[in-house]
C-alpha cells in the first residue's frame, strides 16, 4: 500500500505497472493550508488517463465514496492493457448536488512501465 498526500486540485505525478492492478493507493487530499479536504460531498470519484501527445481519452475507471479526506485508489490491471509510455491522467470528484458538478481533484502525469 501506497500512501501520498497531495493539496486539492495539484500536480501529483505516478508510476506504474503494465497489467498490474492498483491496490489501496492512498490519497489524502487537503486544502491550501492543510486541512482534511471533506472528500464526502462527492458521490462518485472517477480515474481519467489520456493519450500524453493528443489527449484522447484511454480509460475511465470509477471509484467507490471516499472516506473523509482520503481516496483510496483500486484500478484493475485489466486496465492497464494499453502501451508502456507517458499518459495524463485526472481524478474528478462528482458532487451529490443537483445539478451534480464535477471537481478536480489531482492530475499529473501517469508513466506506465
Amino acid at each position: 500500500m501506497l500512501a501520498e498526500k497531495t493539496f486539492i486540485g495539484q500536480r501529483l505525478d505516478l508510476e506504474h505497472y503494465k497489467n498490474v492492478s492498483i491496490v489501496n493507493h492512498e490519497m489524502t487530499f487537503v486544502d491550501v493550508d492543510e486541512e482534511p479536504y471533506p472528500l464526502s460531498a462527492f458521490s462518485v470519484i472517477r480515474f481519467d488517463l489520456f493519450a500524453k501527445p493528443h489527449g484522447k481519452l484511454i480509460q475511465s475507471v470509477e471509484q467507490g465514496i471516499p472516506v473523509d479526506n482520503v481516496l483510496v485508489l483500486n484500478v484493475p490491471g485489466d486496465v492497464f492493457n494499453i502501451r508502456p509510455t507517458l499518459y495524463y491522467y485526472e481524478i474528478w470528484g462528482t458532487t451529490n448536488d443537483s445539478p451534480a458538478l464535477d471537481e478536480l481533484l489531482s492530475y499529473g502525469i501517469f508513466e506506465l512501465i
